[in-house]
């Protein structure tokens, strides 16, 4: 079908052509309102204008309204030069062409889906992560962050799905252990127990992990006995624990008050003194154990008794360490005697020694440190910072073989544990046991 221009009257002509010239100039200058009004006007007596279609296109309100000037003329003649000025005026202007942008990047999203559907079946699709996997690295983000609990979480589905990795049953087992010691510091060995008693259960046979629960299963039954007045019950308890460690919660407080009950009866000169200094060695274990002295009391073997039931001085501190940080120093006692006076050095300002009372709880030849990587000789764990366990050893070598601290013994330069000479760390690794109180004070 032949498209016909219907002729107008030259007269008329020259006014649409100026109304043409109009709406260009309009458009030039930016005013696309006068634009599309001339565009309007022109189209009102000729439709099939393809000029002021195209003018109508550049100037639209819309993109829609553009688009469909623009095909309408199109339709009437894709080749007119109007018709490619318009389209390439389109594709320059932002606001009208974005919608088809729109249109296309929703046609591109369907076709990678389609391709992702169809690569799932040549196994081409990305595979869902394992969940032994994604467990383990749930647990590993959880403890980055400090949430035990949390990682504790994850490592138990982690367990769950490998029950013989070791590494995973270990780890699984420090998270138990440090929410226990979490728990206990903050008093609450109700809640510290549970996550003991799993602990046990991965690791049987672990003497710390077995101590561990055994110390708060003997502290249990020794408030029981307390809170019963059942004095000679509570210090059966009590007192072995407080041998182990004085500073375990409340025992010491308890034990102050089964010891003043016990020795109602016993009023001799000879009783009160006895009863002071274990009174002053429940207040302050670490400097009663350097005075190493008790008055008025006689002489006796390991594990007598002497007034009303208490025990003597000597299977008391039998063997016990003293680290002094303000002397830079550290005292050896065994039966009440000083046995060994050494030149220490304790953690640096940045990284201190964490003053307290502890036991000996590992006994290692030749430690390794993977946070320092370092190696340290004759390893005797105390107390844990967090995963990492401070403790004392001798002079910790490098992987290169380069000797740390070498001739810096008595200052504070170490990274939180307490090094001594390696002539002084050995005889201390061969003297010491798992469980010798060892005392850290300032």
């Amino acid at each position: 079908m032949t498209t016909m221009h219907v002729p107008f009257p030259q007269s008329q002509s020259g006014v649409l052509d100026q109304w043409l010239a109009e709406g260009e100039a309009a458009y030039a200058r930016g005013d696309l309102d006068t634009a599309r009004r001339c565009a309007v006007r022109l189209l009102a007596r000729n439709p099939h204008d393809i000029e002021a279609l195209c003018l109508y296109a550049r100037a639209a309100p819309s993109p829609d309204a553009a688009h469909k000037a623009l095909a309408r003329a199109t339709a009437l003649d894709p080749a007119h030069p109007a018709v490619k000025a318009a389209r390439r005026a389109l594709w320059r202007t932002p606001r009208l062409w974005r919608p088809m942008w729109r249109l296309w990047a929703l046609a591109l999203a369907i076709v990678v889906a389609s391709l992702l559907g169809v690569g799932a079946w040549f196994g081409l699709a990305p595979k869902p992560e394992d969940p032994l996997v994604a467990s383990v690295r749930q647990a590993r983000q959880a403890w980055d962050a400090g949430d035990h609990v949390a990682a504790a979480a994850f490592l138990e589905q982690a367990v769950a799905l490998a029950p013989d990795d070791t590494r995973l049953r270990d780890w699984l087992t420090q998270e138990y252990l440090t929410l226990a010691t979490e728990a206990l510091r903050a008093s609450q060995p109700e809640q510290a127990l549970p996550y003991l008693e799993k602990a046990v259960a991965l690791h049987p046979d672990e003497v710390g992990v077995v101590r561990e629960y055994e110390a708060l299963r003997t502290y249990f039954a020794g408030r029981e006995a307390f809170r019963a007045r059942d004095w000679q019950t509570a210090f059966e308890h009590l007192w072995p624990l407080y041998q182990l460690d004085p500073a375990y919660l409340d025992t010491a407080v308890m034990l102050d008050t089964v010891m003043l009950a016990r020795a109602e009866t016993a009023k001799t000169t000879q009783a009160a003194a006895q009863l002071a200094f274990h009174r002053a060695r429940l207040a302050q274990p670490g400097r009663a154990a350097r005075a190493a002295v008790e008055p008025g009391a006689p002489s006796s073997q390991p594990g007598q008794t002497t007034v009303a039931g208490l025990p003597s001085l000597e299977p008391v501190w039998e063997k016990r360490i003293v680290v002094d940080i303000s002397e830079q120093r550290m005292y050896v006692y065994e039966n009440g005697k000083l046995k060994w006076s050494w030149k220490a050095s304790t953690g640096e300002p940045r990284r201190p020694t964490v003053p307290g009372e502890y036991r000996v709880q590992s006994k290692i030849l030749n430690a390794r440190s993977n946070v320092w990587r370092l190696w340290m000789p004759y390893w005797l764990g105390i107390y844990w910072v967090g995963p990492i366990e401070n403790g004392i050893h001798g002079l910790p070598v490098s992987d290169d073989g380069w000797k740390m601290w070498e001739g810096y013994i008595g200052t504070r330069v170490t990274y939180g544990c307490i090094a001594l000479t390696d002539e002084h760390a050995r005889m201390l690794w061969e003297w010491a046991d798992i469980g010798t109180p060892v005392t850290v004070q300032w």
